[in-house]
């Protein structure tokens, strides 16, 4: 679709007179000059976003239902709101075409075409939230692995240029890092993180219902220890949890052993490798009799903020545990890390102890 050039524009926005070509300056194009009260009508660009959202092992990509582009595959976007900041926007239409909610990691490229009114900006984002669903005006919404992608089908040449800009920054950091599979984006490394939660730690067996910790009997089950101990799960885990709590003022992190303990520990390693040190501490289930005694064990101290974190929370009775033995020994929890939530009421208890809560997978998300 063709933007409309100087000659598609009649009269004076702010006092209905006639616009005519003038030459301001000799350096410049011409301008259209208001022949009544001197106005000058400047056609800017107009600014629109991309959103390049990492999700399962592949790139969402929308089939737009609306022109330009009508049948063609893009991925998340849209021009920018007036008093909209830019990041924004790129949350906004990334919830409104796909139904998930992102967060902005970092600006990717600059799209600017001669020939074109638009100034198009890429972000790569991060998925937080959402189940993918079909905005208004999109007729499909689907994840491509990067050897899936509808080349031929693309609707715009900026989405193609943004998607062959991640591709090859991705490539790029793989081929620098050698035998690690681990992309070095951090969205890439919550992919890589779920895929190995589904792959290692959550089964189905509906014939044979598993006895939760609860006492409850459940198809699913969730076992996060073949993640949280292995070589990959433990280095993806550290990125991920300290990527949230990096921003925070605490000096430690840690919860009930054992599920928490490798979580902590990964934690603690990557924040020290940032420059941003967060001790690890554990909780015991029981206090010992001998030695120094008592349920906290680390190197944190009574006034210390700390973040409590859980590998898998269903009724959020552990949790809970953990943080009153915090309490107890004078720590303040200022937040409740989870690495994968059950959805069985156990956030909401925990809320109502620790109102800043965080899961990083949901079951929902997992059964997909």
């Amino acid at each position: 679709m063709a933007w409309p050039g100087p000659e598609s524009y009649k009269f004076c926005p702010l006092c209905g007179g006639g616009l005519e070509e003038r030459l301001i300056k000799a350096s410049e194009p011409k301008r259209l000059v208001c022949t009544r009260c001197s106005y000058i009508f400047y056609i800017d660009p107009k600014l629109a976003v991309l959103a390049l959202v990492p999700y399962k092992g592949g790139l969402v990509m929308v089939r737009r239902g609306i022109e330009p582009g009508y049948g063609l595959w893009a991925v998340p976007g849209g021009f920018v709101d007036v008093g909209e900041k830019v990041e924004e926007a790129v949350v906004r239409e990334t919830r409104e075409e796909t139904g998930l909610t992102v967060k902005v990691v970092r600006l990717l490229k600059v799209h600017s075409y001669r020939h074109s009114r638009t100034v198009v900006l890429s972000y790569l984002t991060e998925y937080l939230s959402g189940e993918l669903r079909v905005g208004d005006e999109e007729l499909e919404v689907r994840v491509f692995a990067p050897e899936e992608i509808p080349w031929e089908q693309i609707a715009f040449t900026s989405t193609r240029d943004a998607m062959k800009e991640y591709l090859g920054q991705l490539k790029s950091a793989q081929t620098q890092n050698p035998g690690n599979e681990t992309p070095m984006t951090l969205a890439a490394k919550k992919n890589r993180l779920f895929r190995l939660l589904k792959e290692k730690s959550f089964y189905y067996r509906p014939d044979q219902p598993f006895r939760l910790t609860s006492g409850r009997e459940s198809p699913y089950y969730v076992d996060c220890r073949p993640v949280t101990h292995s070589a990959e799960g433990l280095a993806l885990i550290g990125e991920v949890f300290f990527d949230l709590i990096k921003d925070l003022d605490v000096q430690g992190i840690g919860g009930l052993t054992m599920g928490a303990d490798p979580i902590a520990h990964a934690t603690a390693l990557v924040s020290y490798q940032q420059g941003k040190p967060v001790n690890a501490f554990s909780v015991r289930k029981l206090a010992k009799e001998h030695g120094a005694g008592g349920l906290i064990v680390g190197d944190v101290h009574p006034g210390d903020k700390v973040v409590i974190v859980e590998d898998v929370i269903t009724t959020g009775g552990s949790t809970l545990k953990a943080i009153e033995a915090a309490r107890q020994f004078g720590l303040e929890v200022i937040k409740v890390l989870i690495l994968v939530d059950r959805e069985e009421g156990g956030r909401k208890a925990v809320e109502a102890s620790v109102p800043e809560v965080e899961s990083i997978f949901r079951l929902s998300q997992l059964k997909n």
